[in-house]
């Protein structure tokens, strides 16, 4: 019981102290004037382009906008575009949101979002991080801010407040994009946030890690912990080039055994039913609890560790360019410690029952 009461409490020290640093050193801070024109819709409809004019689609009350889509056949966009040179760096996006029973499409960017997208000088979309959120259902007024650096490609940008193919309303009010400047102390938040985060873990692994014999377990421990550490620490850019190599690999290896129609049509129902980058986290999570529960008798302890270390790996994507921590993938997580822990202990019932039949067989 002390075991549990001690790792938890420390736990959720480390949970707070990371929260506050996060909420008191914001990465960026606003230095420019306001870049967009009419930004609180004082004259409504002025320097913004409607898509998809459907009837009483679009509304203005004071400084909100609301926009209404019934039809889930239609697109709806309100948007504003915006020059960009490398006179600005960063820029910050922000906006206060609320949702009023939204119903998403059949896709899974077919939501309430509001988003800033780059583009060259030719017009082409620049695959770039975009959101600054989306929403789903109903929701109060939340406040959303997200910051974008400048790429030597993008000509200009485009802030679009859109309900793509989903049904409901999406009100908005106190929209801005100022540029930003890197705040010079969030480096210092940052590596301490790190050597935290790196002392906690530590802490949790070390029984594993110093117990005697299981070489072959305490290896494997150390390799998935390594895997997991790095794709929490990869920026989103670089997790997105990652992404489409792993995608075009992926693509080639479907292609290779096209012949068995049955295990194409299985891959293809994985894909869809759930991201790779979800098949990922839930397969190294299985991989942890296997090698944890191989190190560690108590299922208890072994379940505690899987999501104190889903927790910590989530909160770090806080401090990491373009990642956003997600209550999804936490529960994606536990769920493939869970799963690793029951097949540990499927393989040793059933090795345990192979060698009593063997023992009982030899002294027949």
């Amino acid at each position: 019981m002390r075991y549990l009461f001690v790792r938890v409490l420390i736990g959720l020290c480390f949970i707070l102290v990371v929260l506050s640093v996060h909420s008191q050193l914001p990465r960026f801070v606003v230095t420019g004037p306001q870049l967009l024109v009419n930004n609180n819709f004082s004259d409504q409809l002025t320097g913004w382009q409607l898509s998809g004019d459907l009837p009483g689609s679009v509304s203005f009350s004071g400084s909100e906008i609301s926009l209404l889509n019934n039809q889930p056949e239609e697109s709806l966009s309100f948007r504003q575009q915006v020059a960009w040179t490398d006179r600005t760096p960063f820029m910050q996006l922000s906006a206060d949101l609320r949702s009023t029973n939204i119903i998403p499409g059949s896709r899974s960017w077919h939501l309430g979002r509001l988003v800033l997208v780059r583009y060259t000088r030719e017009g082409q979309w620049l695959n770039l991080p975009h959101y600054v959120a989306s929403l789903t259902g109903t929701s109060n007024w939340q406040h959303y801010s997200e910051t974008f650096s400048y790429n030597s490609r993008a000509e200009s940008v485009q802030i679009l407040l859109q309900m793509p193919y989903a049904t409901g309303a999406l009100q908005a009010r106190n929209l801005s994009l100022r540029a930003a400047e890197p705040n010079t102390l969030y480096p210092n938040g940052q590596v301490l946030v790190f050597c935290l985060a790196g002392g906690f873990l530590f802490y949790l692994l070390r029984p594993y890690l110093w117990r005697r014999g299981e070489i072959g377990l305490r290896i494997g421990l150390v390799l998935t912990c390594s895997a997991i550490l790095v794709g929490t620490l990869m920026p989103a850019q670089l997790k997105g080039e990652v992404g489409v190599r792993v995608g075009v690999a992926i693509s080639e290896i479907e292609t290779a055994i096209s012949s068995a129609a049955e295990t194409s049509q299985v891959l293809h129902a994985v894909d869809t039913l759930m991201p790779r980058d979800k098949v990922l986290h839930f397969g190294g999570f299985l991989l942890l609890g296997f090698f944890l529960s191989g190190l560690q008798c108590k299922s208890s302890y072994v379940m505690l560790n899987v999501i104190l270390f889903a927790c910590t790996t989530e909160l770090l994507q806080l401090f990491i360019e373009g990642r956003t921590p997600l209550v999804s993938d936490v529960l994606i997580d536990v769920c493939g410690g869970i799963l690793g822990l029951l097949c540990l202990s499927f393989l040793t019932g059933f090795l345990s029952k192979a060698q009593a039949c063997s023992s009982g067989a030899n002294k027949a």
